[in-house]
């Protein structure tokens, strides 16, 4: 088993030097979208769903995989975790830590340029993991054995992913494939199934059906809180619908899996 592991990190390390290069070079692209995307408050109910579940952990060393822009990283730091934040990217790193100084100058927060498939941790050093639309970045049997190898028995981990169902947001992505990098795509709802279900695992939440309507009022200058408005109107009329009507799940745009560490 080891082998066959070893092996395919092997293989994966092309991928992973593209993936790199392309964060090196062209992230910088994608700013204007992640402002779009992910301002407050759009994703708070996805970050606190996926806090809920791993703070009640008393997580005292905390894993984040993919410090991005650092917007979660000061979350978790301000929860009072200590967090070792790791990224692909040194640009994302510097980019993530800048602004969390920033804003939270005594974050106990330690930066890590790493691969999320070949982590440079000792075994089941962590109380929690967390990630944010980082798994489809990843080979995900790879993710699960580094992930299950560096939490302690019975520790947590919660990751919420970008779903391949959603048709704004796969026509969003086809006519904007200079935004991301080639390897990556939307997990299927059934692969994100099969991740969880390596770890002793909550039931996926999905998130996320109409929501996404309200970023064209975003795009608008002066709209924000017109934004805001009808992004907390339509999340809550998406869970209503997801939980009315299950088959809608397959079109959600985000799926959120809670994980723990099996005993051994």
């Amino acid at each position: 088993m080891e082998t066959v592991q070893l092996e395919r990190q092997h293989e994966r390390r092309h991928v992973i030097k593209n993936e790199l290069r392309w964060h090196e070079e062209e992230a910088h692209r994608r700013q204007r979208l992640d402002e779009l995307l992910y301002k407050a408050p759009a994703f708070d109910d996805i970050v606190e769903d996926q806090l809920a579940f791993l703070d009640p952990a008393h997580s005292h060393l905390l894993l984040e995989i993919g410090s991005g822009t650092g917007k979660e990283t000061l979350i978790l730091s301000r929860r009072g975790h200590t967090v070792y934040t790791i990224d692909l990217s040194y640009v994302q790193i510097a980019a993530a830590k800048a602004q969390v100084l920033n804003n939270h100058a005594s974050a106990n927060v330690v930066w890590v340029q790493a691969n999320a498939e070949e982590l440079p941790f000792a075994d089941g050093v962590f109380d929690a993991v967390y990630g944010k639309a980082i798994l489809h970045h990843l080979d995900l049997d790879l993710a699960a054995d580094e992930v299950k190898r560096v939490l302690r028995d019975a520790g947590r981990a919660s990751f919420a992913e970008p779903l391949a169902g959603h048709p704004l947001i796969w026509l969003g992505r086809r006519v904007t494939p200079h935004l991301r990098t080639r390897d990556e795509h939307p997990l299927k709802w059934n692969e994100l199934t099969a991740f969880a279900t390596q770890f002793d695992a909550l039931p996926v939440k999905y998130f996320y059906i109409l929501a996404p309507l309200a970023y064209f009022l975003r795009l608008v200058p002066g709209l924000a809180r017109t934004f805001n408005l009808f992004w907390h109107v339509l999340r809550h009329v998406d869970q209503k619908l997801l939980d009315f009507l299950p088959f809608l799940r397959q079109l959600a745009w985000y799926g959120v899996v809670s994980l723990r560490k099996p005993l051994r």
